[in-house]
């Protein structure tokens, strides 16, 4: 068997040498291939990528990002090449690895994934999470992030190192080549739902209902990373319907906190006629993460720390009619079946009578933001419940039950 190691050999020549001395420990055969832009290798035995890769696959066919993709991204490539169609036992390889420094996530990871499905892919790289691409545009590739830079190898980053070379060969010698049996047999449609600590309430009531009538259920945190994959599930049509009890990513992204999933969030339900009832769960706040990230300007307002990693600020009533904006626009703009459902006791687990975030006229102008900019084809219902309530959430999973029924 053997693996190609691709990465830029003159910078990261440590680093590779050592996962190719690993990997010819378990009887794997080494292909070098340097991805950077230097004219002359580190290794006699390498070759240049494009010697590899863009004489074998035609790169002309291409699959859109993600829109939830972080956009300040360096080197951002637009597009995706098309995964090759040919079989696993046509490639040269058995398994690949990439080598990734900070700049250059994107082409690496467009590179392997055109790599047929069935070859164990792996990327190692020391870019931060926040500057990645959405994950969710590639499902199988294994990322890992290195402790320390990998231009020179140390105490820290060997053991790392050691562990990545276990892990591939895992993946080549445990390959994934069938769906999972349960799947195969019996594939119900998929709601994907959207939830939070401040929402769990709700959310499970939801699942319950909708797995009781024979639904999947796939879950996103709604963090930034899972809005995220939840609208390029929904742009790959993954998914039948969408739950979005959660919104609070919107109010994130307005507002500067790190849950954003980006402007596009929202949107792919809209644009691909995707049936969705959205319940605006935790619109009342924005997590800035540790309390030192908190901007100057808002030291002022209404917090609550549930620990040192999360400091979650109340929303204001001028704050929230630009949110309800924001979610008007989108929601009229959808090509199937949409129903918003305003809780007008409250829209997380601290926007309750006597507790923090509690709060009802900023909550009522988010309600009057959303009814009075909604087009008129768009249901906006109130209802007279907290979020969190039981009937509320039976509200919401039996009207999507219906809508996607329907459609």
């Amino acid at each position: 068997m053997t693996v190609a190691i691709i990465g830029p050999l003159e910078t990261h020549r440590s680093a590779i040498e050592v996962i190719r001395a690993l990997l010819k420990e378990h009887d794997l055969e080494v292909a070098l291939i340097e991805s950077g832009y230097s004219s002359k290798s580190a290794f006699q035995d390498s070759t240049k990528q494009s010697d590899v890769f863009h004489s074998r696959y035609s790169f002309s066919g291409t699959r859109h990002l993600s829109s939830g993709s972080n956009e300040s991204l360096l080197n951002k490539s637009p597009q995706i090449p098309q995964r090759s169609q040919e079989q696993s036992d046509e490639h040269p390889f058995q398994a690949v690895i990439g080598i990734n420094n900070c700049t250059q996530i994107e082409p690496m990871l467009n590179t392997i994934y055109a790599i047929p499905e069935a070859i164990p892919k792996l990327l190692v790289t020391n870019t931060p999470q926040d500057h990645r691409p959405c994950v969710a545009d590639y499902p199988d590739i294994v990322i890992l992030h290195s402790l320390t830079d990998l231009s020179s190898v140390n105490r820290f980053n060997l053991t790392f190192l050691r562990q990545t070379a276990k892990i591939l060969c895992a993946l080549i010698h445990n390959p994934t080549t069938e769906k999972d049996s349960s799947y195969t047999d019996h594939n119900p449609p998929v709601i994907a739902v959207t939830s939070t600590e401040m929402t769990a309430t709700c959310t499970r009531h939801a699942q319950s209902i909708l797995e009781q009538a024979d639904y999947e259920v796939a879950l996103f945190d709604a963090n930034g990373i899972g809005g995220q994959a939840m609208e390029s599930l929904i742009r790959n049509g993954q998914i039948a319907g969408v739950l979005d009890l959660t919104t609070t990513e919107l109010g994130n992204d307005i507002l500067g906190g790190r849950a954003s999933a980006g402007p596009d969030r929202m949107t792919a339900a809209a644009t691909h006629s995707i049936p969705q009832v959205i319940c605006l769960g935790g619109l009342d706040m924005v997590d800035f993460g540790p309390q030192y990230r908190v901007p100057h300007f808002h030291r002022h307002r209404t917090f609550y720390s549930p620990n040192k990693s999360h400091t979650l600020m109340r929303t204001s009533a001028e704050e929230n009619d630009q949110i309800g904006l924001d979610i008007a626009q989108k929601a009229s703009a959808s090509k199937g079946p949409t129903t918003i459902l305003l809780p007008l006791q409250g829209i997380s687990e601290l926007d309750r009578n006597g507790n923090s975030f509690w709060d009802p006229e900023s909550d009522r102008v988010l309600y009057e933001s959303i009814r009075c900019n909604m087009t008129p084809a768009i249901d906006v219902i109130a209802l007279d419940n907290h979020i969190n309530d039981t009937l509320f959430a039976q509200i919401a999973a039996k009207h999507l039950m219906e809508i996607v029924s329907v459609n």
